[in-house]
């Protein structure tokens, strides 16, 4: 039998009422914040948490600022992906990578 600890509790998967945490977890004001309540934060934020690893998210961070991030290393979070060395080579009307960096914002980028 599958056991687990929480707050130094050691607990049986047998004794977690799994319907009690879904209804816990959807009646959150943050998950469900009530009709005439729900605004952009509450709609990026759940997109955010269902597509964490998705490329998508990140261009909706750029777009709306939402979650409010903070860098790991330095002062700024990178605000885009550097062009392919391919591209680079091929096109000529890629942007100078002297002009050009991951923390250059696109042109729909929030200020």
């Amino acid at each position: 039998m599958a056991e687990f600890t929480i707050n130094d509790n050691t607990v049986s998967i047998d004794q977690v009422d799994f319907n009690q945490v879904n209804n816990d977890y959807l009646s959150s004001p943050a998950v469900d914040p009530g009709d005439g309540n729900l605004t952009l934060q509450h709609i990026i934020m759940q997109k955010y948490i269902a597509l964490y690893a998705d490329p998508e998210v990140f261009s909706d961070w750029r777009r709306t600022g939402i979650p409010q991030l903070t860098p790991n290393v330095g002062n700024e979070v990178p605000r885009r992906l550097p062009y392919a060395e391919n591209e680079i080579l091929s096109n000529e009307n890629t942007p100078s990578p002297a002009n050009v960096n991951i923390f250059t914002r696109v042109w729909w980028d929030m200020q």
